[in-house]
């Protein structure tokens, strides 16, 4: 039997949620001390440390938790287009990594709501870890680097507790793939949570290791980032193995934890053999979910 600490289970999800706490209130003391402002609450903006100044200027308005509204999605558009450095793919900065969709599907929030429903019928804690951890679901029309019929999430350090989620196309199996993009991007917040109070990786950071999601060398930290999401995704895929769940969907759910189960040891062998220094943190974080990958139950 699987018991998580970090990663996985009601204790990690306990851990991040008392975590994420502190970190919200110490970065909102940080924006009101630096601006001279008396917000009361954290927004995502607020990670943003190097440009607070112009985020007070600009505040994005964000009606959510999913934000679909054109006014609202209009001006976190603009806002970010202009930010000194605007937010890219996780790790990355880059302005033409996507495009906030000011004219979402009027399905969008109904799909956003059943990937949800699903993830969360799976793994009751993910709703307590996901309504702490997410302030903002935000559509994304198109990611010029990687389009996918898969779709695809966004996270970034510097926008902290919202996420950006562009919809799988691929009909015939929707409704787990936007589960599955929604606790990827859980997952990525939750690494990010860590990181802001660990370096994960203590040496030789810039090295590049195989990621198991990109099929490709990158800096380690983007591919631990990878093998943490895996994680995620898996223990979601192991646990809706006991829904009672129509047969399609069943099997698909079947086919897809025997990939991530494959996937993740061999990006725990990738980081293991990586010369690099990891943290204490870090070390515990690989062996849990090497264990993951090697049971068929999680509590």
């Amino acid at each position: 039997m699987h018991i998580g600490r970090w990663v996985t289970g009601s204790h990690a999800t306990t851990r991040v949620c008392k975590m994420v706490e502190v970190l919200d209130q110490k970065e909102l003391e940080n924006t009101n001390r630096l601006t001279g402002m008396h917000f009361s609450k954290f927004e995502p903006w607020m990670s943003c440390t190097d440009e607070l100044d112009f985020f007070v200027k600009n505040q994005s308005i964000i009606n959510g938790p999913i934000v679909t509204d054109r006014a609202s999605l209009l001006h976190i558009a603009n806002t970010l287009q202009k930010a000194q450095a605007p937010l890219g793919r996780i790790g990355m900065l880059e302005t033409d990594a996507f495009y906030i969709d000011q004219k979402p599907s009027e399905t969008f929030t109904n799909q956003v709501h059943q990937g949800l429903k699903l993830a969360f019928s799976a793994l009751p804690h993910l709703k307590t870890r996901w309504d702490k951890l997410i302030d903002a679901v935000i559509p994304v029309s198109y990611i010029k680097a990687e389009p996918t019929l898969l779709g695809r999430g966004l996270s970034n350090h510097r926008y902290r507790k919202a996420i950006f989620i562009q919809l799988p196309k691929q009909s015939i199996r929707q409704e787990l793939q936007i589960a599955l993009n929604l606790v990827h991007e859980l997952g990525h917040q939750t690494l990010i949570t860590y990181q802001n109070a660990d370096l994960i990786i203590s040496s030789n950071r810039e090295y590049e290791v195989y990621s198991i999601i990109r099929n490709t060398k990158r800096p380690i930290i983007r591919s631990f980032h990878a093998f943490f999401v895996t994680g995620s995704m898996l223990e979601f895929l192991i646990a809706a193995q006991k829904l009672q769940l129509s047969d399609q969907l069943s099997i698909q759910i079947r086919e897809e934890t025997a990939k991530l189960k494959s996937l993740l040891l061999s990006g725990s062998m990738e980081l293991r053999k990586a010369p690099v220094t990891y943290t204490p943190l870090a070390s515990e974080i690989i062996d849990e979910l090497e264990s993951l990958a090697l049971i068929s139950e999680v509590i």
